[in-house]
């Protein structure tokens, strides 16, 4: 039967890594970051991928699409059909998970541009903003799961080009040189409160594994 720990175990094996802890082997923090950055993929290709984007905003989207391609490949190559299978359907519970604090940040960026731009890019600069912080914090959950052999952080270049490219094309909105989103306090409420969503959903897996 496909569990937590045999996906983790497989996925170690292939990037020749190990581990070094000796907590619930049964629980998804090791997969975390690749939930989150499938989460950002959702999001991309339902509000981002399809913008009209040109010239450098076209080029750093061009960035994020390869960088997803090239992150996701490499991580499912290491599993069969069957394991593939199970992952997905976990990464689908989690998105399901996180939905509504995905939609409460959003609706935040949004609500801190009104009046300063419309509709169209209120809802291109939320979408933006979550892809970051999602982005982050797969960052940060990679580089406390997997270490260099001098026990390092490992940084991954794909999530990092993501970070980028979001932050970039944000950037080149007019809006955003006139207005902070991160000067916003419910802003950044909402994203420390999809953080802790995030630890709730790792905590209740621990629990139940």
């Amino acid at each position: 039967m496909i569990n937590n720990e045999q996906i983790v175990e497989t996925y170690l094996a292939y990037k020749g890594k190990k581990r070094t802890n000796t907590g619930t082997k049964n629980n998804v923090l090791p997969l975390m970051p690749f939930f989150l950055m499938d989460t950002v993929y959702q999001i991309y290709c339902r509000d981002i991928k399809n913008l009209d984007y040109r010239f450098e905003m076209k080029r750093a989207r061009n960035r994020w699409a390869d960088s997803y391609h090239k992150f996701t490949m490499d991580f499912f190559r290491a599993f069969n059909q069957d394991q593939t299978d199970y992952i997905v359907d976990e990464m689908d519970r989690f998105n399901d998970y996180i939905q509504n604090n995905v939609v409460m940040l959003k609706s935040a960026a949004m609500e801190h541009l009104s009046g300063h731009t419309d509709f169209a890019n209120r809802k291109a600069l939320g979408s933006l903003l979550v892809c970051n912080s999602l982005a982050q914090a797969a960052q940060h959950l990679y580089g406390e799961m997997y270490r260099k052999a001098d026990y390092t952080r490992e940084v991954n270049g794909h999530i990092e080009e993501i970070k980028k490219a979001t932050f970039d094309i944000a950037n080149r909105y007019p809006v955003a040189r006139k207005v902070e989103i991160s000067k916003s306090d419910k802003v950044m409420n909402m994203v420390t409160l999809l953080c802790r969503e995030i630890v709730k959903f790792l905590n209740h897996e621990q629990t139940n594994s």
